[in-house]
């Protein structure tokens, strides 16, 4: 019995390859997307759950908070790190402590704590005798029982060893193969920055991408644990992270506050001052990024969101399936109402409609696996989607999609011939009835199905203004043309005048306009502690620095509102201000501030120091738009910043590690070749790495250009299913009104005449879907928006545009159909039956 439903099944659909081809394709390119976004989804919204005691770890946070005297608030802000020497007093005053870990990241590297910078080159002796050097920025130390903590796969070394010796080093697969090539890499010597040698001792799968660890290369802190272990007390970068015994972090995080005035005893102590620590579950942190965090941030509301176009482009491709069954049932009248009558029940009716939708939905699928395939190696490398092939799937997830497909099978199935049941035999023998007039299912189906695409269509044009407005806001300081090379790590010690001299040669070329040097990029945040207060004052205030040459405003095109640049030779107790610094001094206008002396702490420098500020400059951006609710100060001013001159405050050489250049386009690749020979020749050790300035700021929206490539696209396929609907909608409706059709023409209609009759349904949906789906859209845009601390306003037109856009696509879709059907012969069509 079940063959014979199989064999009309396969006859049905082989009678009519268009529509057949519709439901396969649109199903398929439903399923393929549904596989990818739900994988990929649910994967990230499990970030960092794989871990063994995943659930009984935390990592200890602190909320800094200070009153800031001029608006008279409190200000705030929230770090991800802490002291190193923290965790052996927690650990000893803590009985449900089971262990605890410590993790220095690249970006928090100091020479207090690893004895050198956040800058890494590592060198590798190749067996030729030459030597290669690579540039790295995803470093860590770690304390020894790194690879028993975390669930992080070794593939060569054991958990409990490959850390526990001074300036062992492990691997991730990857950079193993960039450094030897495939071979077991144990035992081999590395050399870091020239200075110190790593022996390595193990090698670590690569690290998911559902994880909030960041690193190549880990090196053991054990030769430096009489650094992390000395109480300094402030705090120097160290991610600390505890695992209970218990796992009652909320219970844990009450003592520990307790302990807050003996482990902070120093900083809790200063006036207008309050310092908290806090315990941030594992899984909470690949979402909830603080300050000094060093992992792009996961947004659990659009990974929702994805979860939510995946199931809706499955249920527009059903829409469409069972809307064309409904359409065509009428077909089928004659062939139901004789099974009817030979005898077939309703079982046997249903069986059959259901194993028709089986079949169409198991093509599909078969279709689906060999796009999912084609479509991994893409998704990674363009739209940062990952997802596990089906192949590869544990038995819940693959019973999981199982039962998603055929409960969708079955019902696609059921609702057709639940439609073919309520007719008599004699009604189906005759034509009197047409289900598309007894049931607004399809209807209202086809509205739900036309809304998502809408809502979808508006997401992706606001998300795509948005970013463009972002990335084109004016930052404050010149950023075209600008080009910014990174000093050599080892400086020999005339450093100061092989630069000057290259300065000199390098503008000597034509299409180089300006040259400076500093201590840090334009752009960043310094973390160096730098305070401020004015002379006699109780409270300080901690503000960004940055040590520069006299070339640095005009080079960077910064406004000077009051006072002088610095000059060449300038006196080292001389700073330049931006407006923000000057608020918060307490300096109501910039000419107020020109020619006072304040006191300044500088970390490494003992005491306050006395400086006088000769000039203060406007406002610039070295913060991104995003709206930070760890940072109330993330604005335009932030801290305030503080230029000193050849940062001579803190060092007595100037000694800059970012040299900026400012070339024209113009034979651009001849001028940096050049360049690049000039210092090779001073710096033969030296990675020359440069990079444009405004590529350096925009990669902090990198996350959000790929999040906007991945709503285009999937955009895009809903689309794709939406407008194979109306195809086959369209064209149906063609084959009903064909006798219509005809006599409409021997009276003189013309295409739009025709076009009207076969479109006035299709636009009374498409009125109503923008009507339900303008309020759905404005809600998510809004959720999106408040994002960006500076976003757009969004009119009237953002919505209309979409909608038109949409509108314009399905109807170019049909047009073949409408020009075919208003050309057709009338007197053939009053043939047809």
């Amino acid at each position: 019995m079940l063959l014979n439903y199989l064999r009309l099944s396969f006859r049905l659909l082989a009678r009519n390859p268009f529509f057949t081809g519709i439901n396969v394709i649109g199903l398929a390119v439903a399923f393929t997307a549904f596989y990818v976004l739900w994988q990929y989804s649910a994967s990230e919204l499990k970030s960092d759950r794989h871990h063994k005691d995943a659930d009984r770890i935390g990592r200890i946070g602190l909320q800094w908070q200070w009153l800031e005297q001029r608006t008279n608030s409190w200000e705030h802000l929230i770090f991800a790190f802490s002291k190193t020497s923290l965790l052996q007093s927690v650990k000893d005053d803590f009985p449900e402590v089971e262990s605890t870990l410590r993790i220095l990241n690249q970006n928090a590297f100091n020479n207090e704590l690893v004895n050198h910078g956040d800058r890494i080159a590592i060198s590798v002796d190749q067996p030729t005798g030459t030597t290669k050097t690579f540039k790295e920025e995803k470093i860590a130390y770690a304390d020894s029982n790194l690879f028993s903590f975390f669930s992080v796969p070794l593939k060569y070394g054991q958990p409990e060893n490959v850390l526990n010796g001074a300036n062992f080093a492990v691997l991730s697969h990857s950079t193993a193969l960039k450094y030897f090539g495939n071979i077991n890499p144990t035992g081999e010597l590395l050399r870091l920055n020239d200075t110190s040698t790593l022996k390595v001792t193990g090698v670590y799968e690569d690290l998911p991408n559902y994880t909030h660890l960041n690193f190549d290369l880990v090196i053991s802190n054990t030769g430096l644990l009489n650094k992390w272990d000395n109480d300094r007390g402030g705090w120097n970068g160290a991610i600390c992270y505890v695992k209970l015994l218990n796992g009652q972090l909320e219970d844990f995080e009450i003592k520990l506050r307790q302990k807050a005035d003996l482990y902070w005893s120093e900083l809790r102590s200063r006036p207008n001052r309050k310092l908290d620590m806090f315990i941030q579950p594992l899984a909470e942190v690949p979402f909830n990024p603080f300050v000094g965090d060093f992992f792009a941030a996961k947004s659990k509301p659009f990974l929702i969101m994805l979860e939510f176009i995946a199931f809706s482009i499955l249920a527009m491709a059903w829409v469409n399936y069972v809307n064309l069954a409904i359409a065509r049932i009428t077909r089928r009248f004659k062939e139901i109402a004789t099974r009817k009558v030979s005898g077939a029940g309703t079982f046997d009716i249903v069986r059959q409609f259901v194993t028709e939708s089986i079949v169409t939905n198991g093509l599909a699928v078969a279709f689906s696996l060999t796009l999912i395939q084609i479509v991994r190696a893409p998704a990674a490398e363009l739209f940062n989607i990952f997802f596990t092939a089906p192949g590869s799937l544990e038995f819940g997830s693959i019973l999981i999609l199982l039962s998603i497909v055929s409960a969708g099978a079955v019902v696609t199935g059921l609702y057709p011939a639940f439609i073919s049941l309520t007719h008599r035999p004699r009604e189906l023998f005759n034509h009197n009835s047409s289900p598309g007039r007894r049931s607004k299912a399809p209807s209202l189906l086809t509205v739900a199905q036309l809304t998502a695409a809408m809502v979808f269509i508006m997401l992706t044009f606001t998300v795509s203004y948005q970013l463009r407005y972002i990335l084109n806001m004016d930052t404050g300081f010149t950023k075209d043309q600008i080009i910014e090379i990174e000093g050599p790590l080892v400086k020999p010690d005339n450093y100061t005048t092989i630069l000057s001299a290259l300065k000199k040669e390098v503008l000597k070329l034509p299409d180089v306009s300006s040259f400076s040097a500093s201590s840090f990029p334009v752009n960043q945040i310094n973390g160096s502690a730098f305070n401020a207060k004015r002379i006699g004052a109780v409270d300080s205030f901690g503000m960004d620095s940055n040590g520069v040459d006299e070339d640095f405003l005009s080079h960077y095109g910064l406004k000077l509102l009051a006072g002088r640049n610095f000059l060449d030779d300038e006196l080292p107790d001389r700073i330049i201000v931006t407006r923000s610094a000057a608020d918060r001094l307490g300096y109501a206008f910039p000419e107020e501030a020109v020619g006072a002396r304040i006191h300044v702490s500088i970390q490494g420098a003992p005491g306050w120091g006395e400086v006088e500020i000769i000039g203060v400059i406007e406002n610039f951006r070295n913060v991104s738009f995003f709206q930070t609710a760890n940072a109330s100060q993330a604005n335009n001013g932030g801290r305030g910043m503080v230029l000193t001159y050849k940062d001579q405050l803190s060092k007595t050489t100037f000694t800059p590690d970012v040299l900026s250049v400012r070339v024209s386009p113009g034979h651009f690749e001849e001028n940096i070749g050049y360049i690049e020979n000039l210092f090779k020749r001073e710096f033969p050790s030296m990675v020359f790495s440069w990079a444009f300035l405004d590529d350096k700021i925009n990669r902090v929206y990198a996350q959000e250009k790929i999040a906007r490539n991945q709503i285009i696209l999937f955009t895009t396929l809903a689309v794709i299913i939406a407008c194979l609907g109306l195809l086959g909608m369209i064209s149906n409706k063609v084959a009903e009104k064909t006798k219509e059709i005809g006599i409409r023409k021997v009276l003189g209609a013309r295409l739009y005449n025709i076009a009207r009759v076969l479109l006035n349904t299709t636009v009374k949906q498409i009125a109503l879907a923008t009507a339900i789906g303008i309020p759905v859209a404005y809600y998510l845009t809004q959720q999106y928006l408040n994002k960006y601390s500076e976003k757009i306003n969004l009119q009237w037109w953002h919505y209309a545009a979409p909608v038109l856009v949409l509108m314009v696509i399905m109807f170019l879709t049909v047009t073949s159909v409408l020009v075919k059907a208003a050309k057709t012969n009338p007197v053939e069509a009053l043939k047809c039956e």
